[in-house]
């Protein structure tokens, strides 16, 4: 490794403006916060503008890294980027801090990387939950001659360019996914399409069992997870674009899955959270004979009338404007219980628009899959580049 320098011999770093919801003012200074960071590019989709008095040294240069020194969510203390999209003047807010020096240019993967994410914790086995100036100044970084600092700096964001460019490929065919759906079905409420409107509990596959909430604590215990055995499905198998994750993070054993057979989910099946990400769902791809959904799942089970695919889809988009359905600030649904699911109504298309959505979907998802593939290798070079030049 090169020699170490501290980053508070480097450059300075300066902690973000403080103001209150009084000064907040539609025409007035952008204020920078975490939210304005989104994978590690500058994201100006939700501002705050502010009309009060800022020091000089407060508003953002471009070649500053702006930090997310403090949040009520840990595991977002620490990302940064930085600034090189200054048009019109800004600041940062107090929860905020940017890093200002020559060799920002270098830096700025420095601080993407675990090295300095160590410092940070200082070997701590506990999250931290912020960045005080004085612990930025003594982070230490390896510095090379600017020859060489430029050479990495230049590798790494070839890099990173073409890291973000597969991630936009896979949004983009995220978004020919949603458009298709929406030039086919239409506006669920406005129901152009003159559609019959139905209720979601007339397609389960039995009124009885189709829709069921996983098992009370009290049933399936943690103690009673094992290493091997049956799956269990989690709410980190859904994401919240509505893809099912076929990765095990729970088992049960054959005696257990007996005792809550009950809740067992087959291929098809849609898993809702109803927790966390409230109303995420999924349909269910594994192959796997048996699993059940844990505690703040609900598992549904449709009939052959309704396509599994089209429903998540349905709800995924449009599920705010649904009967019954509501969104809070985050996006996700404010409560989803079987009574919710029971009562949802919509139009329903032809079973043949459903099933050639379904063939539309399956073609693009073949296509994702490649991405996701080149995001992983992308990722995998990356990381390693990290890890040679600053580890």
């Amino acid at each position: 490794m090169h020699k170490l320098e501290k980053l508070g011999k480097l450059g300075e770093g300066i902690i973000g403006l403080t103001y209150s919801p009084q000064d907040i003012y539609e025409q007035g200074t952008i204020v920078l916060r975490s939210g304005n960071i989104q994978d590690g590019r500058l994201d100006f989709s939700d501002t705050v503008r502010v009309n009060k008095k800022i020091n000089e040294k407060l508003f953002v240069n471009n070649g500053d890294i702006l930090i997310c020194s403090r949040n009520g969510s840990s595991s977002l203390v620490g990302k940064s980027t930085i600034i090189n999209q200054v048009t019109e003047p800004m600041t940062f807010g107090a929860f905020m801090m940017v890093y200002r020096s020559k060799y920002n240019f270098y830096l700025k993967h420095f601080f993407n990387s675990q090295y300095f994410k160590r410092q940070l914790s200082n070997g701590a086995t506990t999250t931290i939950n912020q960045i005080t100036k004085k612990m930025l100044d003594e982070i230490e970084v390896p510095l090379p001659t600017i020859g060489l600092q430029n050479q990495i700096s230049k590798t790494l964001d070839v890099a990173a360019d073409l890291l973000s460019l597969r991630k936009q490929q896979l949004a983009e065919l995220d978004n020919l996914i949603k458009s298709t759906f929406c030039e086919m079905f239409g506006d669920p409420v406005t129901n152009s399409k003159g559609w019959n409107v139905v209720k979601l509990s007339e397609f389960y596959k039995d009124p009885k069992s189709s829709v069921k909430c996983g098992p009370f604590g009290s049933a399936l215990k943690k103690e009673e997870y094992v290493e091997h055995g049956v799956p269990v499905w989690v709410m980190d198998n859904i994401t919240k674009q509505g893809e099912f994750i076929d990765k095990i993070h729970l088992y049960v054993t054959e005696q257990k899955y007996v005792e809550l057979e009950q809740y067992n989910v087959q291929k098809n099946d849609i898993i809702i959270s109803r927790a966390g990400t409230v109303g995420k769902m999924c349909v269910v791809t594994a192959n796997h004979d048996k699993s059940i959904i844990s505690t703040n799942l609900i598992r549904l089970r449709l009939n052959e009338m309704l396509f599994p695919s089209f429903l998540v889809k349905l709800i995924t988009i449009w599920g705010n404007r649904l009967s019954r359905l509501k969104k809070g600030n985050d996006g996700a649904f404010t409560h989803m219980n079987t009574g919710v699911l029971d009562n949802i109504c919509f139009p329903y298309p032809p079973l043949s628009l459903q099933q050639k959505f379904a063939s539309i979907e399956a073609k693009i998802e073949e296509q994702k899959t490649l991405v996701k593939k080149a995001i992983y290798e992308t990722q995998l070079l990356f990381d390693s580049l990290m890890s040679k030049y600053f580890d």
